[in-house]
């Protein structure tokens, strides 16, 4: 697990503080005229502001980016780390795939405006995509004619590499 440098600093000044309390007290408390309990509550607020710091000015925000920005399919997640979590994309996103021999930008080309049910144009490799689509019948096969002059498919292992 990796600690933050904040979280090291402040074990250090812990550390430092539980074995080296005394020469603290000594050097310390003789410049401003402190005594040891007045030095502990100073330090041991000082260790709560920087933990209370971290917590305003790096995990709330991040909780926070990650709850606003939500989950790669648009909905706002229930947990907010579990976006974080989450590895495929493709696996939120409901549809039939069709698979095709063209990079997916030259596949967004093709399919700009074109509607039908197309929900989203994903690249599955070099030179191959993925068109996530609800389309049937009579569009689904306007969908397939789009692409007549190249290998497509409905399943990845029928396509041969171009």
């Amino acid at each position: 697990m990796v600690q933050s440098p904040a979280t090291t600093r402040r074990l250090i000044w812990a550390v430092v503080f539980m074995f080296a309390g005394g020469v603290i007290h000594d050097l310390q408390g003789n410049m401003f005229g402190l005594g040891p309990h007045e030095l502990n509550v100073i330090h041991y607020c000082g260790m709560g502001l920087t933990k209370l710091t971290v917590g305003v000015f790096f995990f709330i925000p991040r909780v926070s980016w990650h709850w606003l920005r939500g989950c790669s399919d648009g909905r706002a997640p229930p947990v907010p780390w579990r976006c974080i979590m989450r590895r495929d994309p493709m696996i939120d996103i409901k549809g039939q795939h069709l698979y095709v021999n063209l990079g997916a930008s030259q596949v967004r080309q093709r399919l700009k405006g074109f509607g039908h049910g197309v929900r989203k144009v994903q690249s599955a490799g070099k030179n191959r995509a993925v068109v996530i689509h609800t389309a049937t019948g009579q569009h689904l096969r306007e969908l397939e004619a789009v692409f007549g002059d190249v290998k497509h498919s409905t399943s990845e292992d029928e396509l041969n590499p171009t």
